[in-house]
């Protein structure tokens, strides 16, 4: 093998190294974690490791695959961190949690029939009953001045990123019997929207998208365990 060959694959092989280093850096700035339980849920017992949130219990027993309506709450702030709470302002709260709910119910009219959070649920409808538990800024002066520093990929070391914790639970609508509960905490969000107009303009995209992937994850939470109730009966 000729030395030029040699260099040249080198090269390729450190410009490889280089964009898996960025991928990992931007994967660590968005992860998700436990959160701590903020006393919406009551009983946290039950809850284990899962695959859409952090933590999950879903009923074995209970019967998803009749649900063909869903009917969403109003998203729940009273159990807000107090700490979190005096950083932000009630207003910027308020909006989050009506965005919460409005993606929740955009997300899941696409498989099922969504009813007004005021209508009467029935033996068909899945109730879900999501709270924002706390939630913060990205810094964007922080990130803006770590930006202009010349030190390469710094500012993928330093980076300061929104959060937010959430907890919901799925009740029946006939009888109110609880069959689903999730909580998480995550910190930024892996997209575009996020990593740019998030760390650089606007201090709450974070918080809006993290609040957008749970609408998402609770609508593949409850077809998966529509697929399993499908599959035992």
């Amino acid at each position: 093998m000729s030395v030029s060959r040699i260099i040249h694959m080198k090269k390729i092989a450190k410009s490889h190294a280089v964009y898996f280093l960025i991928v990992a850096l931007l994967f660590l700035n968005s992860c998700a974690s436990i959160a701590s339980h903020s006393g919406f849920l009551e009983n946290y017992t039950p809850l284990q490791s899962g695959v859409d949130f952090k933590e999950e219990f879903f009923d074995p027993a209970a019967n998803f695959s009749k649900y063909t309506k869903v009917k969403v709450t109003p998203t729940n702030i009273k159990f807000f961190d107090p700490e979190k709470k005096a950083e932000l302002e009630l207003a910027d709260i308020d909006r989050l949690a009506l965005l919460f709910s409005s993606d929740i119910e955009c997300v899941f009219a696409e498989k099922f029939l969504v009813i007004h959070a005021a209508a009467k649920a029935d033996e068909r409808t899945l109730v879900i009953s999501p709270a924002i538990t706390s939630a913060t800024k990205a810094n964007i002066l922080l990130n803006w001045a770590v930006l202009l520093i010349p030190i390469p990929f710094l500012s993928l070391v330093i980076n300061s990123s929104g959060s937010a914790s959430f907890e919901a639970k799925m009740t029946d609508g006939a009888t109110g019997k609880l069959l689903a509960t999730t909580v998480e905490r995550r910190r930024g969000n892996f997209d575009l929207k996020s990593i740019f107009i998030g760390s650089y303009v606007d201090p709450f995209t974070h918080a809006e998208e993290i609040l957008n992937t749970w609408a998402k994850h609770l609508l593949e939470f409850v077809e998966t365990r529509q697929t399993q109730s499908a599959s035992i009966r």
